[in-house]
């Protein structure tokens, strides 16, 4: 989204995992106002198939306030998102020509100076897109409105 749109585009934080080992970055930091730092947290091992847990935290230490958060994690070809294991659930699920499917939460929460905001929900991984040692990347983005 545009700047003239009163929104800022705050993180773009990627996360590797794979079908037998899964990590996750640091936080990754926005270069706007408010400063908002973002992580993805997930088990440091899966099984192809199973059900994985995601959990994605924003935050502004810094300030000034971010309002109305949005969320978006672009899931790769063969990942599929886990319906009903988020609360709330996405706004939108977009499958895209490429296989991808975007994930979208509108208006989570507020980001206000000193707080931060998990939300958490589960994957799959589905053979033969994926096989055991397969390493799947995707990103995920938060933006707030300053």
């Amino acid at each position: 989204m545009s700047a003239a749109q009163g929104w800022k585009a705050l993180v773009g934080a990627s996360v590797a995992m794979s079908s037998l080992m899964v990590w996750s970055t640091g936080p990754a930091h926005a270069a706007g106002s408010p400063d908002i730092e973002a992580t993805k947290d997930m088990p440091s091992e899966a099984l192809l198939g199973d059900e994985i847990p995601v959990t994605l935290t924003f935050a502004n230490p810094l300030g000034p306030d971010g309002y109305n958060a949005l969320i978006r994690d672009v899931l790769p070809a063969g990942v599929t998102y886990v319906p009903g294991s988020a609360s709330p659930e996405p706004t939108n699920i977009l499958p895209q020509g490429d296989g991808t499917t975007v994930l979208v939460w509108s208006n989570v929460a507020d980001s206000l100076t000193g707080t931060s905001v998990d939300l958490s929900y589960r994957i799959t991984t589905a053979y033969p897109a994926w096989d055991a040692g397969d390493t799947v990347t995707n990103s995920a983005s938060v933006y707030v409105n300053s």
